[in-house]
């Protein structure tokens, strides 16, 4: 944490020097985010997004960071404009879908829609097919089949 701040500070300093260079806005916004402030990131985040570099990078972390505020709406629209990106990498990619599945299982659950729901479970899916032991998609998967069953039988009551 204590390496963290100073990286935060020495970011700070050098972005008063060079108030344009986006590699300083991205790296601390980045900080930020590891930081724990994420409405502070989501500014820097945005600025460093212009440059073609760290584009994908920066949506991806705009998109946690909008999650992480409660703000799954934006965070969906985030992970999607990330996902058009050209020349992410696979990893990156992978990354950004599951950011997406989460961002849309959290809207699911708190809109209780039930078209989102199944939207989020292909995107599951889509993981799972790809890369069975990524993170935690099977509980994610799981939970929203449940989602979906009780979706349905609602709609159906």
């Amino acid at each position: 944490r204590e390496q963290l701040a100073l990286e935060i500070a020495e970011l700070r300093i050098r972005m008063e020097a060079y108030p344009t260079n986006m590699d300083i806005r991205f790296e601390l916004g980045k900080r930020l985010f590891e930081a724990g402030e994420h409405q502070e990131a989501i500014g820097y985040l945005q600025d460093a997004q212009a440059d073609l570099k760290n584009r994908a990078a920066a949506v991806n972390l705009l998109g946690q960071a909008f999650l992480k505020i409660d703000y799954p709406a934006e965070a969906v629209e985030m992970f999607r404009q990330g996902l058009e990106i050209k020349d992410v990498t696979p990893e990156l990619e992978l990354e950004l879908r599951y950011g997406l599945l989460a961002a849309l299982q959290a809207k699911a659950e708190t809109d209780r829609d039930l078209a989102v729901a199944e939207d989020a479970d292909k995107i599951a899916s889509a993981i799972v097919i790809k890369q069975f032991t990524y993170r935690d998609v099977r509980v994610r998967r799981d939970a929203l089949k449940k989602l979906i069953a009780e979706l349905k039988a609602a709609r159906g009551s």
